[in-house]
């Protein structure tokens, strides 16, 4: 399944390849103080990685962090994924050829837009 278009925080669609199929899926209310206090925990705690970690120069604890800092960021975006979109309430679009078409050309202006926007 791979991410199509986003409609601003209303709802994505995704086009499902293994049962060739679109599917609309929800977003969720977010609460963004959640968000706000992480980034000033990560900001605020990150001086003291020094206190935790201060064998500078061994690999074997730069490695073990590597990895932590990886599973870490991979739980994290999985939670974030789960907490986004409603993902028991999704729905199976149907479209004929020019409804397609039309979406593939919001997506592609969507996509261009966005990276313009980050150059």
């Amino acid at each position: 399944m791979f991410f199509l278009y986003r409609e601003k925080e209303l709802y994505s669609i995704f086009y499902d390849e293994n049962n060739e199929q679109f599917i609309k899926v929800i977003h969720k209310k977010r609460n963004n103080w959640i968000y706000m206090a992480l980034f000033l925990l990560l900001l605020y705690g990150s001086q003291y990685i020094k206190v935790v970690f201060p064998y500078e120069n061994s690999s074997y604890i730069k490695v073990l962090l590597l990895l932590v800092v990886g599973l870490l960021a991979f739980f994290i975006a999985k939670f974030y994924f789960k907490n986004y979109y409603e993902l028991e309430n999704f729905r199976v679009m149907e479209y004929s050829n020019s409804g397609v078409r039309g979406l593939m050309e919001d997506a592609k202006k969507q996509s261009k837009k966005r990276m313009a926007d980050s150059t």
